[in-house]
């Protein structure tokens, strides 16, 4: 999807909230509607990147899909640099940790049909060896 309309398209979802939701919220300084966007940027992806991000943000939020199929279903966007690809898990991951975890239990609590699963954490990368450590006999 288009990065602006699946940014306005969380932004309509968020406006649709009823006002209890959207306070619990608030009281969370738990911005949305802005997170997706700063923990792509803060992993070098640029604007044209975001549409599956955003988009599938949403769809897990409105019970369409479980945090499970995040990874894959970013995944999927053609416009997402080579270069970045590999980042994909940890992006995902970083938006379960930010987003669903404080966000899915409240709309859950609300009578969202929220899904279950997680976006599972990303296995750590390895440590390269230094050229100039010497290994043991």
């Amino acid at each position: 999807m288009n990065p602006s309309d699946s940014r306005a398209n969380l932004s309509l979802f968020l406006a649709s909230l009823p006002d209890a939701v959207f306070g619990s919220l608030v009281g969370k300084n738990i911005e949305i509607q802005i997170l997706p966007l700063d923990i792509a940027t803060a992993h070098e992806f640029v604007l044209y990147e975001t549409g599956n991000i955003c988009e599938g943000v949403l769809k897990i939020l409105t019970g369409e899909d479980s945090p499970s199929n995040l990874v894959a279903f970013i995944e999927k966007d053609e416009r997402i640099e080579e270069d970045n690809r590999s980042k994909i898990p940890e992006l995902a991951y970083e938006i379960q940790t930010k987003i669903f975890d404080p966000v899915l239990p409240i709309l859950k609590q609300a009578g969202f049909p929220i899904k279950e699963g997680r976006v599972p954490q990303p296995a750590p990368k390895p440590i390269p060896q230094s050229a100039s450590r010497v290994q043991p006999p």
